[in-house]
C-alpha cells in the first residue's frame, strides 16, 4: 500500500470521530492549558508538525482518547511525510488503554 492510499484510508476510517470539546486530560496544568488552546484552534486539516512542539513539550502526552482519535489521520500523514517524528520510548506509554481500545479496531482495518 502506498503512502497516499494509506493516508486516504486512515482519514476515511477515522471520519466518524468528531473534534472533541476537550483535547487534553488535565484541568490544573499550565502546560496542558497551553496545549488545549493550540489544539482547540486547529482542526484535522490545519494541524502541522510545529504544533507538536518538542519531545519534552508536546500535547501528545496529554491528549484525550477522543482528541487522539480525531487527529490521528493527520498525525499519521505528517509522520509518513517526515513532517513530525513520533518517538515512543521503551517503558513510556503514549496512549492509555482506553485510547488503544478505541483505536485498535480501526488500526486492524488499516494494517490488517
Amino acid at each position: 500500500m502506498d503512502k497516499n492510499t494509506l493516508i486516504n484510508k486512515t482519514y476515511e476510517l477515522f471520519s466518524e470521530f468528531g473534534k472533541p470539546l476537550r483535547c487534553t486530560i488535565h484541568d490544573d496544568c499550565l502546560e496542558c492549558d497551553d496545549h488545549e488552546a493550540v489544539l482547540r484552534g486547529l482542526d484535522r486539516e490545519t494541524l502541522a508538525g510545529s504544533d507538536f512542539g518538542t519531545a519534552g513539550y508536546t500535547p501528545l502526552w496529554n491528549m484525550t482518547a477522543e482528541a487522539i482519535a480525531y487527529f490521528l489521520p493527520r498525525i499519521i500523514e505528517l509522520a509518513l511525510f517526515g513532517l513530525i517524528k513520533i518517538l515512543i520510548l521503551k517503558n513510556t506509554s503514549l496512549v492509555t488503554t482506553e485510547t488503544l481500545q478505541m483505536l485498535m479496531p480501526k488500526a486492524l482495518i488499516i494494517f490488517g
